[in-house]
């Protein structure tokens, strides 16, 4: 090897190699990256705009193509917990987000009928978002 290629001229070969072979995979994988951040920021910042949620970001595990239904889901229980008693039954407290089987699965507790239909329809139309 010559002494005047240095390291990062090696990687940036290696890099263009596997990019020209593996353009497709590649290109999926920065995506989900890219993604993966939009879903961190908002996963993050759901606290500040649904205050009383009190909801743990660590227990969102899927991809930022859900965030709308999402969004309609947390805020309707945000208004929903704004005008129920604090520490009542009723309140409805979200204790996982997660994917399973391709689809959205929404883990509560407490809630109206109605709440329990949108979450029903949000998991069924994740199913038919493209990832």
């Amino acid at each position: 090897m010559d002494e005047n290629y240095d390291d990062d001229q090696h990687m940036e070969v290696i890099r263009n190699r596997i990019f020209s072979r593996y353009d497709k995979t590649m290109r999926r994988l920065a995506e989900v990256e890219r993604n993966e951040s939009e879903w961190a920021i908002w996963c993050n910042g759901i606290n500040k705009t649904h205050t009383h949620l009190g909801f743990d970001p660590w227990l969102c595990e899927c991809g930022a193509e859900w965030i709308p239904i999402l969004e309609v889901l947390f805020s309707y229980a945000d208004e929903w917990n704004k005008t129920v008693p604090e520490y009542t039954d009723d309140r409805i407290r979200i204790d996982q987000v997660k994917e399973k089987y391709g689809g959205l699965r929404f883990y509560y507790s407490g809630g109206s009928p109605e709440f329990r239909g949108m979450v029903e329809m949000g998991e069924i139309l994740s199913r038919f978002i493209k990832k």
